[in-house]
């Protein structure tokens, strides 16, 4: 906890980072949550920059544009079955290293059948 520039983000992406390449979370992604939807893309962005492989769940609505490539709810109009979409976003959230929400998102339908090897709540 600490007031805006502190460094807050930079620990957690340093945390996730150090997770990740130790395989300390073994098989799965680790989940990183935070309370807001600023500071899940912040966490999305800095993550994405060090080459972690990050999604974002969460309405698009509340995800920055640029970072809307990285969400599992968007997609771009590929006219395939409604199942077909959800298998191949519930593909791609088992395949990633990280996926980011906020901390309500966690209750996700997506998330429902999902077990994650550690949870970093930021």
């Amino acid at each position: 906890q600490g007031p805006p520039g502190c460094g807050k983000t930079k620990v957690s992406i340093a945390i996730l980072q150090a997770w990740v390449h130790s395989k300390v979370a073994g098989i799965g992604p680790v989940l990183a949550t935070s309370d807001s939807n600023i500071a899940v893309d912040n966490l999305l962005e800095g993550l994405i920059a060090v080459g972690i492989d990050a999604v974002r769940v969460g309405k698009p609505e509340s995800v920055r544009p640029e970072l809307l490539a990285h969400c599992l709810t968007w997609t771009p109009g590929d006219g395939g079955s409604f199942q077909a979409a959800y298998d191949q976003r519930l593909q791609r959230l088992r395949t990633a290293q990280v996926v980011c929400t906020t901390c309500i998102g966690v209750g996700a339908d997506m998330l429902d059948r999902t077990s994650f090897r550690a949870v970093l709540v930021d």
